[in-house]
């Protein structure tokens, strides 16, 4: 028993089960069933549960990032393309001075 303010409330016993006519049903199973795998393997379900639901957000955070490194790799690639290009006008500028100098001191 417990004591809510002046009132004394019996506990209840608990309800007894359903019989197997009456059991409430759950897709091809009783009700009950499910419920207690769930329980039992209640860190399982939440895990999977959490997956099927963060689903969507993985795999748009996932093309995002496939999208970033495409676009990563491609200014990398322009970035080379560039210093080999400076490297070429700066062989040539390098000529170039040589031969000038070899104009003015000869």
């Amino acid at each position: 028993m417990s004591d809510l303010g002046q009132h004394r409330v019996a506990a209840l016993p608990p309800p007894a089960p359903l019989p197997r006519s009456e059991a409430v049903m759950w897709g091809d199973e009783p009700a009950q069933t499910r419920l207690e795998k769930m329980i039992a393997d209640l860190d399982g379900y939440i895990e999977r549960r959490a997956a099927q639901l963060a689903s969507p957000q993985i795999e748009a955070a996932r093309a995002d990032a496939v999208e970033r490194i495409r676009r990563a790799r491609h200014v990398l690639l322009r970035q080379d393309d560039l210093v080999t290009e400076l490297r070429k006008q700066l062989v040539a500028l390098e000529r170039q001075l040589e031969r000038a100098r070899e104009v003015t001191s000869g």
